[in-house]
């Protein structure tokens, strides 16, 4: 039973939906600026944002790019349990791939974003 405790306070969770066509729209022409900009981005979930970090390492580790989306902008609903008391998740994301998953669902009612344990 310990077991099963220490492996849950180690787990992340995040899900959201968005149910406005507009808002799938904007998500996705943000995500797929990113994804020209650079292959691999860093995504910040946070209770009230979702930040895009992109950063130059031939430059010492500078940040290029920093895109803060209020959350309750562009989600419906949206829940987060991060592993401390700062509840935020970090993400390391090939954003084309994003960007990808995204374009396919521009035609949808509705998008649900989830992290799942692969």
């Amino acid at each position: 039973e310990r077991e099963r405790e220490r492996e849950k306070s180690n787990m992340v969770r995040f899900r959201a939906k968005l149910l406005d066509v507009a808002s799938i729209t904007h998500l996705s022409r943000v995500v797929s600026t990113i994804s020209k900009v650079s292959k691999s981005c860093v995504m910040r979930l946070t209770p009230e944002k979702v930040l895009f970090i992109l950063s130059d390492r031939s430059s010492q580790g500078a940040v290029r790019i920093w895109c803060h989306l209020e959350q309750a902008t562009f989600f419906d609903e949206y829940r987060i349990e991060g592993r401390d008391d700062s509840n935020h998740i970090l993400l390391e994301l090939v954003a084309e791939q994003l960007s990808r998953a995204l374009r396919s669902a521009l035609t949808a009612q509705s998008v649900k974003l989830k992290l799942t344990n692969k």
